[in-house]
């Protein structure tokens, strides 16, 4: 009698495939929501380096009559005095030209257009349709 009873104190195969079930269910909710949350993470980080940016391209406009271009993170840190950090979500640039400059910071993963946009007269960043921050 004590040996039958201890094979019916387990779950049953309809038990653990619902716990399954329940948790596919769970984790495709919460991966999408996930995504969504590191994208806007690493979008309010391009728009904060994307100001730290524009405010050194003013100080050295002040200090030499131009603008710096730098092509890179690398290069805007030596070129603007500043310290953006090597991002692998973001590349980043500065173009001048004719008295201005125009600084991007471009989501580097396949497939994503991401593009933060700030130029000499704008106060804040403009982002492509495509970001998923928006300030």
């Amino acid at each position: 009698m004590r040996e039958r009873q201890r094979f019916l104190t387990g779950f049953t195969l309809i038990e653990l495939i619902m716990v399954l079930i329940l948790v596919g269910i769970l984790v495709s909710i919460a991966v999408p929501a996930y995504r969504k949350a590191v994208l806007s993470s690493e979008g309010r980080a391009a728009v904060a380096n994307l100001r730290a940016i524009h405010a050194a391209e003013k100080v050295i406009e002040l200090e030499t009559d131009a603008y710096a271009a730098c092509g890179s993170a690398a290069a805007c840190n030596t070129a603007l005095r500043i310290d953006i950090p090597a991002d692998t979500a973001y590349s980043y640039s500065v173009n001048t030209g004719g008295g201005n400059f125009t600084a991007r910071a471009t989501r580097v993963a396949p497939g994503d257009n991401c593009t933060y946009t700030i130029t000499n007269s704008d106060t804040k960043p403009s982002s492509s349709p495509q970001c998923v921050y928006e300030q």
